[in-house]
This record gives C-alpha cells, sequence and structure tokens, in this order.
C-alpha cells in the first residue's frame, strides 16, 4: 500500500524523499500558522490579509 497524505497540501516531499510540513507565513508580520491559509494574519495586532506557503521546520 503507498503512503497517501491526511490532508492535501498540507505536506510535501522533498528531493531526499523526506515528508515536511507546509504552513503560511504572513508577509507582514511574519507570523506562521498551521494548517496553511492563503488570507488573513492569525495575529490579531496585525492586519495583513496575504499569507505565502512555507515548508516548516521538521524539528
Amino acid at each position: 500500500m503507498a503512503a497517501a497524505p491526511a490532508v492535501d497540501d498540507w505536506w510535501q516531499v522533498n528531493d531526499s524523499g523526506d515528508p515536511y510540513l507546509i504552513g503560511g507565513k504572513c508577509h507582514q508580520c511574519g507570523t506562521f500558522v498551521f494548517p496553511p491559509r492563503a488570507n488573513n494574519c492569525p495575529n490579531p495586532g496585525c492586519d495583513g490579509d496575504e499569507l505565502a506557503q512555507v515548508p516548516l521546520s521538521r524539528r
């Protein structure tokens, strides 16, 4: 049986075959969020409305 993601777009595999989680990062304040989303920064002190998808640390 092949491995399959529990939720699409929450993780990817790097060139070495190691899986890693995908999160969101606010362009305005730098806050990270998981699970990833495209808008609405979760930081109450920030009015940023655009988050970039970024790989999260494996640690």
